[in-house]
């Protein structure tokens, strides 16, 4: 049985935010990635993600070769579909290791430095945590702080004040109280993100612990204090976005 969260007005939460921040940052964000000379590679564990992408490379085999292939063009981004929520839990956890293996080999024969994303289901249907902490631990990044960002806005799924929603006509209702929670493989009982990471790990993380960086954070603050912010995490913090 799920943990009763209220369904909230949408005109009413979203009149309370702060508005957004007031500067376009996606031109600094392209050149700030330029500048690492580095390739941010993708995990989508389903087709459905990679169908809202365009001008990026997408490569439904992962071995060193080629990744190698991706990182000798010295590509930006490129996504590698793995369809692992398919997959029971072992398996996707497998796959994760093999491609966290073959990235690190890839990356050491052309001296590409890499970042991950690993991309779900924004209703939280998804092998998490395990499939992320397998993919971190074959990468040697173990220590990595954890960025949960479960959003979707064309679909209408929000993440305000830790709580994750999906919008339906003019309200809000958390997306434990939806049929999504009940899904026979991946269900669960929070829609409060850092309760459901605890309940996700078993309880290997509590929901104390777990960090976040709310709405308030990222349309008040210029983007070199809420980079202070994320400097401040602890080392193999989780953090709700």
């Amino acid at each position: 049985m799920s943990v009763k969260y209220p369904i909230r007005d949408t005109s009413e939460v979203f009149s309370a935010l702060p508005p957004e921040y007031p500067v376009d940052l996606t031109f600094r964000i392209r050149e700030e990635c330029s500048k690492l000379h580095q390739t941010i590679v993708v995990l989508d564990d389903d087709p459905t993600g990679t169908q809202t992408v365009q001008g990026v490379a997408v490569i439904t085999e992962w071995t060193t070769e080629h990744i190698q292939t991706e990182f000798e063009a010295g590509t930006d981004i490129f996504y590698i579909l793995t369809n692992s929520r398919s997959l029971p839990a072992d398996e996707a956890d497998a796959i994760a290791e093999e491609i966290g293996t073959n990235l690190n080999l890839a990356s050491k024969q052309t001296a590409r430095d890499f970042l991950v994303i690993s991309r779900s289901d924004s209703t939280l249907r998804g092998h998490y945590p395990n499939e992320v902490d397998a993919l971190a631990s074959a990468i040697d990044h173990e220590d990595a702080i954890n960025f949960l960002i479960p959003a979707f806005f064309e679909g209408g799924r929000y993440t305000i004040n830790d709580v994750h929603y999906i919008k339906e006509n003019n309200e809000l209702i958390p997306v434990s109280e939806t049929p999504f929670a009940a899904d026979k493989t991946f269900g669960f009982r929070h829609a409060n993100l850092k309760n459901y990471i605890e309940e996700k790990s078993n309880g290997k993380t509590k929901a104390a612990e777990v960090q976040s960086l709310s709405i308030h954070d990222l349309r008040t603050l210029s983007p070199e204090k809420v980079g202070l912010k994320i400097s401040a995490l602890p080392a193999g913090a989780k953090c709700v976005v």
